[in-house]
């Protein structure tokens, strides 16, 4: 057997061939891998997305204007100082955890769209999105009618509203809710009103030194169920001395609201009176209901 620098010539060639197959190999692997398909990071994984396109075309359409008449009109632009505000929620759909949520602010009210990412294939999730118009502010960037409170749990998810605006467009509340799988898919979001307004009209004032009261309305209430947690009737006092011309009153409630609830006093120079009164309105209508204060009773009632 023969040797060259201490090893033998057919260790040398062993180690060569040992070599040759290892290159074989690799050449091998790699041709292998070659001949599968490209990596889908949206298919080959457990996480999908789902891109929400909003449709906010009904979220005014229990809202009541007034121009020279009492009708329903299609708002296709908002007042320069206003703001689309479309808040988004993702909940476990076993334990009504919140998992995810953000908000869009936009100057108009269509092709706005949201991608929810890093969802897990095969669960269902439940979506909850709500829509409101804000006063936008660059200070402090806005001021909402509609509180989102509770928020981290579906069922204990609620609205807070003390204060409510003179103009029913700022008043506007639109929710909708659905469950679902993601599987990389496109899915419209339609708002429905949970919002209704309506008019107080006050007659009759001449002989009135004085008139107030209140306006009941639904102060808090919880999304899931829309029950009424709290009533009050703090935006809704009503105080006019002296007043000459009918008063009108813009009145906005929720969904939680089915009862109409006026309580009236009026001060005259001889005497005093009081009027309360119901008003059953189960199909949440946008209302005109008109009063005569001289005799102190409401006059009508008109639902649209």
């Amino acid at each position: 057997m023969a040797y060259w620098g201490g090893y033998s010539i057919s260790h040398t060639i062993l180690t060569m061939k040992l070599n040759i197959n290892l290159y074989i190999l690799c050449i091998f692997l790699l041709l292998s891998n070659a001949c599968q398909r490209d990596f889908d990071e949206l298919n080959d994984t457990n996480q999908r997305h789902i891109t929400f396109h909003f449709k906010t075309d009904s979220l005014f359409s229990s809202t009541l204007l007034y121009d020279g008449t009492y009708q329903f009109k299609s708002i296709d632009t908002l007042p320069a100082d206003s703001r689309l505000r479309i808040t988004a929620f993702c909940y476990d759909a076993d334990s009504d955890t919140l998992i995810y949520s953000t908000n869009i602010l936009a100057t108009t009210l269509t092709d706005q769209q949201l991608t929810v990412r890093h969802l897990l294939k095969n669960t269902a999730y439940q979506f909850v999105f709500v829509a409101d118009i804000v006063t936008y502010d660059p200070f402090v960037d806005y001021y909402e009618t509609w509180f989102q409170l509770g928020t981290k749990k579906w069922d204990e998810f609620y609205f807070h509203s003390d204060k409510r605006q003179e103009n029913a467009i700022y008043n506007v509340l639109g929710t909708c809710t659905i469950l679902l799988e993601p599987d990389n898919q496109e899915t419209d979001i339609t708002f429905q009103p949970i919002s209704y307004n309506g008019y107080c009209i006050f007659k009759q004032l001449k002989n009135i030194d004085r008139l107030t009261g209140y306006i009941a309305y639904c102060v808090s209430f919880n999304l899931k169920t829309l029950t009424y947690i709290q009533r009050s009737s703090l935006a809704n006092e009503l105080d006019y001395r002296n007043p000459e011309e009918n008063i009108v009153k813009p009145v906005t409630l929720c969904k939680a609201d089915s009862m109409l609830t006026f309580q009236l006093y009026t001060d005259k120079l001889a005497d005093k009176d009081s009027l309360y009164i119901n008003i059953s309105n189960p199909d949440r209508r946008p209302f005109v209901a008109t009063f005569d204060c001289e005799k102190l009773e409401l006059e009508s009632c008109i639902f649209y």
